[in-house]
């Protein structure tokens, strides 16, 4: 279909937070402390939008990011006057949308325990990916894909096996011991790679690599 590679624009970004927030932002009508007005309600989900678009069409109505590319995926036709768009892209709404939407007030949109109980939509989204504890997040150490809420990192922190020893230095040489965060502290103390014996490795990588750098120079010259 003409507008099949709109989904594309929507893929999830790196920071694995954010992903799962854009999930959670897009909240019911209750969730907020006031009551929103029907001209900020989704036109398809008949919920609060999220990162607004609007088609170009007579109608001018916005949409969710993700409710519209998902309707697009399956429809050429605009969900609310059912005609076909004059160009086959998804258009942010602008900066009065926006306004619009920040001047609702909101609750932390992540858990009910938590504290944050009113905010405007860009407080509650700031805080979402930065501060609130119920927030997801993936376990730092590498190698571990376990998601665990914020609150409880540091517990599975303690319990992760994939924990690495500080002497490590990627990708070439160093400690590659691995354990629990108890494990690995009481292993540093003991460890053979000293910051002493990593900076001799530092420097005979140097010595190595300039001693290739002229052999290459020299072949060369050769030539």
């Amino acid at each position: 279909m003409a507008y099949k590679h709109c989904f594309s624009q929507i893929s999830c970004p790196t920071h694995l937070t954010f992903c799962m927030v854009e999930k959670d932002l897009k909240r019911k009508r209750n969730d907020f402390v006031s009551i929103p007005r029907s001209s900020v309600l989704c036109s398809i989900c008949s919920d609060v939008m999220h990162a607004p678009h609007h088609l170009s069409c007579m109608c001018a109505a916005s949409f969710c990011r993700t409710c519209i590319a998902r309707w697009l995926q399956k429809n050429e036709k605009c969900p609310v006057c059912n005609t076909v768009p004059l160009e086959a892209t998804m258009v942010p709404c602008g900066r009065q949308w926006a306004e619009t939407l920040d001047s609702i007030k909101r609750a932390c949109p992540m858990h009910t325990d938590c504290r944050y109980r009113r905010g405007s939509y860009a407080e509650a989204q700031h805080h979402t990916v930065t501060d609130c504890m119920f927030r997801k997040v993936r376990c730092p150490n590498e190698g571990c894909a376990q998601v665990v809420v914020f609150k409880s990192l540091r517990d599975h922190l303690r319990l992760c096996t994939l924990k690495r020893c500080k002497n490590f230095r990627s990708p070439r040489y160093g400690c590659n011991v691995k354990g629990t965060n108890d494990f690995i502290k009481s292993h540093e103390k003991t460890c053979v790679f000293t910051e002493e014996v990593l900076k001799q490795i530092d420097d005979l990588i140097v010595v190595c690599e300039n001693v290739a750098h002229d052999d290459g120079n020299r072949g060369r010259a050769s030539v």
